[in-house]
């Protein structure tokens, strides 16, 4: 037979009651991934129930009892539960390959595992395993997986007794022997909730005949309760419940704890149900409130939380303090084993409880309690009846304490990591604190001189009465010295004198007035400074030099500048004279040239004349040029009709514009009649403008538009010129204005020009008190905005 069909036929019926019994096993452990291995005939542990929610596990997945295994050999000789860290493991080689897959199936990172006993034999292991991202384990929980091992393995031992060859009566029998022994009163319900099983404890406490319970309704024993009655019904789903419900009997209410958890017998479910009388303690309860109420009145008006426990733990008193800090109504504990309807309070406080009930002995100890994140202060009274005990919380005084003790460290690390030194000194000048960067500085150790006077820092020592205060360390009669800074001389231990600044400030320590001192070590400062000093002086004689240099080569430059534009201004006639003559001889051989002359002699005569005429404007333009630098351009300011200088100007370009196949478009405002400027100026701006417009842009559009506007106040004629020419670039309109400069070589070589017109129509227009401005987008056109005030003065304001 092959292996997984004997690891069914002999595992699966147990491996049915463990899966039966795991929802409530899995609740007893601690968080993690809990798993339950069981052994078969071919002497290897398979799984049989998980909590993983992961990927699918694989179900033929074994672990091996071999000794060459690593992890079930460690838990069955240890016979308690074993803690794996899995990454801790040194060598990997004492882990085989069926446990590396069942590790990695389950991404196991540490476990414990627990021995699963029956018949005092190793029938299995129960397991909770944790990733990397999870807490460590603890004691308890280690506890707990034990506990919940030897649960589950006396439910197995229960289920699966009537099947043991040794076994002279059958599990129902068997079960029915096991109750009857028990002294509380137990019975067993089926799924309707019908009474299949009772002892005698159970029939005492209604005080019936067993017979009489067998084959009743539970309910029928009970004053109804829906809500509990369901809780039986669905105990499937949670494996098992508890709750408290009333009876009567001969007319008298009692009350009953119920405990109800999930079997299997006999291959059925059923519902095995623990009751407890619990009228004594409710009676207690009551005669206690009635004795007590002025003890009752104390215990529930103090701020502390208090509880009250029997010798058996099971709480007899929680006022609403109590309530408060655990969170939990006093319904829900009193008549209860404490640690059963708060099971969280036992990691904190049992062993000390134990240890006072016990040892009859008071304590007092303070504690964190995790699920409420609080400090508590506790004291413990034992006495005859069980243990009196307080709880105050102390969190907020915890955080206060805490946060005092980190402002302080957080002050020693500041003080210890400044740069300067820091002591504080107290009223007669006893030294209090000393940080680090004063023992750098003095040479002091913090205990050499906490205690001592502060005159031993002092170099000048010459009156006692540096005992009397701190100011007397500054050699002053008053404490003026408060809140300022002064530079003094301090001595090392060594002897050695070094300056420092001082600062000081005062604070009050209760009825005690103490001074704050920090400490600047002024030695390499002043070394740095009387380097600076050196430097500086050094600078200044080289600044002067240079300087004086520098005013020489100036002046030389100015004059030689000025120089060359008086000589060019007044060589303006002697340059112009021979051009005129030779423009205006070679006007008249074209006009005296016989047409029956050859073409050619007219077509260079023609050729004489337009170069004396470019040579002319260029030698005027320079000639200009130099004038406005040389301060010889004579302004001549005349009333100007607007009107009539713009028919002027266009009917000047007009030939211009129609060369390259455009069209020129006039826009004046009827507001523009009349500025006065200086006529020539104004039209040499324009058709320069107008001129570059037209030679630029082919086959498009020139606007001229014209209007008024206020500048700064000023009222101006504003020109402008806009095209739909080439356009420029942000680098070609940076050399605009500059004279002798085009926007590039490839234009200068195209279209011509000396670079002069737009810088002489600028500085012409600014001598008008004026400007001209531009705007370009390259490839789309160009917009010029020339501004002239309309009433310029003699000083071009």
């Amino acid at each position: 037979m092959p292996e997984h069909a004997q690891y069914h036929q002999t595992a699966e019926p147990l491996g049915e009651r463990v899966r039966a019994n795991f929802a409530g096993i899995k609740r007893q452990m601690p968080v993690g991934t809990h798993i339950v291995l069981l052994r078969d005939n071919a002497e290897r542990l398979a799984v049989v129930a998980h909590s993983s929610t992961g990927a699918p596990i694989n179900p033929s997945i074994r672990l091996s009892l071999e000794e060459g295994s690593y992890i079930s050999p460690k838990v069955f000789s240890a016979r308690s539960g074993v803690v794996f860290d899995i990454s801790a493991i040194v060598n990997p080689d004492l882990v085989n390959q069926e446990e590396t897959e069942f590790i990695r199936q389950f991404g196991i990172h540490s476990m414990i595992a627990a021995p699963l006993m029956k018949d005092d034999k190793h029938a299995g292991i129960v397991m909770v395993a944790r990733t990397q991202s999870d807490t460590c384990f603890t004691q308890a929980d280690i506890t707990d997986v034990e506990r919940a091992a030897q649960k589950l393995g006396y439910l197995l031992q229960q289920s699966t007794s009537g099947d043991s060859e040794q076994s002279t009566i059958g599990g129902h029998e068997r079960y029915q022997a096991l109750n009857g022994q028990a002294i509380n009163p137990v019975m067993v319900l089926n799924n309707d909730l019908l009474v299949l099983e009772a002892n005698k404890a159970a029939a005492d406490l209604f005080g019936l005949q067993v017979d009489k319970i067998i084959g009743s309704e539970f309910s029928d024993h009970f004053v109804t309760n829906e809500s509990c009655l369901k809780s039986l019904k669905d105990i499937e789903q949670g494996g098992a419940t508890a709750f408290e419900i009333t009876m009567l009997r001969d007319g008298i209410e009692r009350y009953v704890g119920v405990y109800a958890s999930l079997i299997i017998l006999d291959g059925h479910p059923m519902v095995k149900v623990f009751l407890r009388d619990l009228t004594q303690n409710k009676t207690v309860e009551n005669n206690l409130l009635r004795v007590n109420k002025h003890v009752i009145h104390i215990l529930e008006s103090t701020s502390d939380a208090y509880i009250a426990l029997d010798t058996n733990w099971v709480v007899t008193y929680f006022n609403k303090q109590a309530e408060y800090l655990f969170q939990i109504s006093r319904d829900d504990v009193l008549g209860y084993i404490l640690w059963e309807v708060i099971p969280d309070i036992a990691g904190t406080f049992y062993q000390r409880f134990r240890h006072s009930l016990r040892d009859a002995v008071n304590l007092a100890f303070d504690s964190y309690y995790p699920p409420s994140d609080r400090w508590i202060e506790t004291q413990t009274y034992p006495h005859s009846d069980g243990l009196s005990i307080y709880f105050r919380d102390i969190t907020e005084r915890r955080r206060a304490d805490n946060l005092l003790r980190e402002r302080e460290l957080h002050l020693r690390t500041l003080l210890d990591n400044m740069l300067d030194g820091v002591m504080t000194i107290d009223g007669i000048g006893n030294i209090r604190t000393f940080n680090s960067a004063m023992e750098k500085m003095s040479g002091y150790l913090a205990s050499e001189v906490i205690g001592q006077n502060v005159k031993i820092l002092a170099y000048s020592k010459k009156s006692a009465d540096c005992d009397l205060g701190l100011w007397r360390f500054y050699e002053n009669e008053n404490s003026a010295g408060v809140r300022n800074r002064h530079v003094v001389e301090i001595v090392r231990q060594d002897g050695r004198i070094f300056p420092a600044e001082l600062s000081i400030g005062e604070m009050q320590v209760g009825d005690e007035w103490n001074y704050i001192v920090t400490v600047l070590d002024l030695t390499e400062k002043k070394r740095v400074e009387n380097e600076l000093i050196a430097h500086r002086e050094r600078l200044e004689d080289l600044v002067r030099d240079r300087t004086a240099d520098l005013m020489i080569v100036r002046d030389q430059a100015e004059r030689a500048n000025q120089a060359k534009s008086i000589f060019l201004a007044n060589m303006s006639h002697e340059l112009r004279t021979p051009l005129n003559a030779i423009i205006g001889y070679s006007e008249l051989l074209y006009e005296d040239v016989d047409v029956s002359k050859p073409a050619d002699v007219r077509k260079d005569l023609s050729k004489i004349r337009s170069a004396g005429r470019h040579l002319l404007d260029l030698i005027s333009n320079i000639l200009d040029l130099s004038k406005i630098e040389a301060g010889k351009m004579d302004m001549n300011l005349e009333p100007i009709d607007v009107k009539c200088l713009l028919d002027d100007v266009v009917g000047t370009v007009g030939s211009i514009v129609e060369k390259n196949g455009n069209t020129l478009i006039l826009n004046r405002s009827a507001e523009v009649l009349q500025m006065v400027a200086d006529s020539l100026w104004v039209r040499q701006s324009l058709l320069n403008l107008l001129g570059n417009a037209a030679k630029f842009t082919e086959h498009g559009q020139i606007r001229l538009d014209v209007s008024l506007v206020d500048i700064s106040g000023i009222a101006c004629v504003c020109f402008k010129i806009a095209d739909t020419g080439i356009g420029m670039t942000k680098e070609q309109l940076g050399n605009l204005f500059q004279a002798f400069q085009q926007a590039d070589h490839s234009v200068a070589t195209k279209y011509g020009g000396t670079g002069l017109g737009l810088t002489i129509s600028q500085r012409l227009c600014r001598l008008m008190g004026g400007d001209i401005t531009v705007s370009s987008e390259f490839g789309k056109g160009t917009e010029f905005t020339m501004w002239v005030p309309v009433q310029v003065g003699s000083d071009g304001e």
